[in-house]
């Protein structure tokens, strides 16, 4: 076939010369046959593209990533004796750098694989993934990196939230640009809650919304940057409120705790309850709830509920008895939340680490108090004149303005047990605030009660898992036995990370974006979600910075020197597309002459 084609240009050229020459006029005949032999000539080469010998260093090459930029890689090469290979991450990175060469890399397992000579890989863009560099283990990775800039630094929210309890996203946003950004959490087709960022401020963000259904969703935070938008998913599961079986005992009766027990039973809670009002005598209340015998308490009343609260007068008034009940329980995994007015707690487990110090004034003050999940400021409410003293033993759940604690949990046995300032949070729901007083009280409730444990516990353990890239699923579950565990009713078989532990992981590689579900025979389905490629850039850039650094830092063979060596690169098409025009564009114009 190459010989025909020779033939084929070989005699158009004799063809065109035998025609020039044949011409009357004879001026510029010399030219003409020139121009022949260079337009056929052009001809032929672009049939054949020749290839030319190039200075290589064969123990080198350069990986382009996300976020590689031209200039960075015209900086790069004029500090090189000789021209590496160049790769790209993917075909879009690959065209976009086609005039330098850049060739797609299916994978890196491609280039251990196909190109071993390979010893020291320069990486320029933001980075790779930790499963990325996991192949490049016996390569010395070298970090030429674009470090992300502008946008969100960070971002998460809850990933599962208790049905009435609000989702709170909360990040950094920084504003690299001229004019304000607006930050705004939508959901069901409407907003639901913003905030404007000035122009070139770095600030810290937090929006709420408590959805009002139970099940799978997906909010979206839109960012309006000037004309931009850009929508980023924020994917989290609703749950049904756990039914809680809650004690209420009170030394009197008092306006807020009506509110709270009403508040208990709107929201599905059984409430059984307790006030003194004289000496042995109480009032009782049973609130989707049976009725049972509250004259003392002990171990085979206690372990009936997941929560106990009560006043401090009324724990000061417990018998050594019911105080040693309650040390048991707690133990075996009750919740105990104590309101404290300044009546000192008993000297005995487990209430010994909770020390109470009294605001200089001793008169109940209006403050907003601040705790996970609340908005930026509460409007204020009356406490007593209290604060906790910070101890080790025990983790703040609420703070004042001050920083001061007001309340805080402390871990005791399979149980917990919590002190809080007692406060009218009340004044909220009479303010037109009921949210803020819900909000308060499955705080303090939610980190105090008993635990259920469930028998699986899931998680996807891959931040922010995309599409076409493995994700690792986390399950926790007693016992030795491999379990069978499916996701998507594709089959998956985990393993143990340590011998004893109670904690399996396998990789799921997804290929499709949206949620899935990971289950067990026995166990709940868990539904997780992936993302699409192009969701939350801005992280996943700022994820590949870290993890190569991180893999750069954690130790690299050094690099192997080669010398220059040669390989043969294809000339450029278009040299012989301008030969030809040139060449055929002269013979058309000499004879106009």
């Amino acid at each position: 076939m190459t010989a025909v084609i020779l033939f084929a240009i070989g005699l158009a050229a004799l063809f065109f010369f035998w025609l020039e020459v044949r011409r009357p006029n004879r001026q510029r005949l010399v030219w003409r046959l020139t121009a022949v032999l260079l337009a056929t000539a052009a001809l032929g080469l672009l049939v054949f593209r020749p290839s030319i010998s190039v200075r290589t260093a064969p123990g080198m090459a350069i990986l382009l990533t996300r976020g590689a930029s031209a200039d960075s890689l015209n900086n790069f090469l004029q500090s090189l004796p000789a021209v590496p290979e160049i790769y790209a991450i993917d075909s879009n990175l690959a065209g976009e750098f086609s005039r330098y060469g850049a060739s797609i890399l299916p994978d890196l397992a491609y280039l251990r694989r196909n190109h071993p000579q390979v010893k020291s890989l320069h990486l320029l863009g933001y980075g790779l993934t930790d499963y990325q560099l996991e192949e490049l283990d016996s390569v010395n990775v070298i970090p030429h990196l674009s470090q992300p800039s502008g946008g969100l630094d960070a971002a998460n929210w809850t990933q599962q939230v208790t049905l009435g309890d609000p989702l709170v996203l909360q990040g950094v946003y920084q504003n690299t640009g001229d004019g304000p950004v607006q930050l705004r959490l939508e959901g069901f087709g409407t907003g639901l809650d913003s905030l404007e960022i000035a122009a070139g401020q770095r600030q810290a963000f937090s929006l709420r919304s408590a959805p009002k259904e139970a099940g799978q969703l997906v909010f979206t935070l839109t960012i309006r940057a000037g004309k931009k938008v850009t929508p980023e998913k924020i994917p989290f599961r609703v749950e049904p409120r756990q039914s809680l079986r809650v004690l209420f005992l009170e030394s009197f009766p008092t306006f807020g705790s009506k509110f709270l027990k009403a508040y208990l039973a709107e929201t599905g809670h059984s409430v059984t309850a307790r006030a003194a009002i004289s000496k042995e005598k109480f009032r009782t209340e049973f609130l989707n709830a049976e009725p049972v015998s509250l004259n003392r308490m002990n171990a085979g009343l206690l372990e009936k509920f997941d929560l106990v609260i009560l006043d401090d007068a009324s724990l000061r008034r417990f018998s050594a008895t019911e105080k040693a009940a309650i040390n048991s329980e707690v133990r075996d995994g009750l919740g105990v939340l104590v309101l404290a007015s300044g009546t000192p707690f008993p000297a005995v487990p487990p209430f010994t680490d909770f020390q109470l110090s009294v605001v200089a004034g001793s008169e109940d003050t209006r403050l907003s108090p601040e705790w996970s999940g609340s908005p930026a400021k509460p409007a204020p409410v009356t406490f007593s004149p209290l604060f906790l003293k910070e101890s080790p033993a025990v983790r703040p759940l609420a703070t004042d303005p001050k920083g001061q604690t007001l309340a805080a949990v402390k871990p005791y046995g399979l149980g917990r047990v919590a002190v809080a300032v007692a406060g009218n949070t009340f004044e909220w729901i009479l303010s037109g605030q009921p949210g803020l007083h819900a909000s308060w009280w499955s705080h303090l409730l939610t980190a105090t009660a008993r635990k259920r444990r469930d028998p699986e516990m899931w998680q996807a353990a891959t931040p922010l898992p995309p599409v076409d890239h493995p994700a690792i699923i986390q399950l926790v579950r007693d016992g030795a036995q491999l379990p069978e565990l499916t996701v998507d009713s594709i089959a998956l078989y985990p393993q143990q990370t340590a011998p004893g532990l109670p904690l399996w992981e396998s990789n799921f590689w997804p290929h499709h974006e949206g949620w899935h579900t990971a289950t067990t025979p026995s166990g709940k389905p868990c539904p997780f979600y992936i993302y699409g490629p192009g969701d939350w850039p801005d992280l996943q850039a700022r994820q590949r910075y870290e993890a190569t650094l991180a893999f750069v830092k954690n130790g690299q063979a050094t690099a192997e020197k080669a010398s220059p060596a040669t390989r043969r690169e294809p000339v450029p098409e278009i040299w012989f597309y301008l030969l030809f025009l040139a060449s055929a564009g002269y013979l058309w114009l000499e004879r106009k002459l």
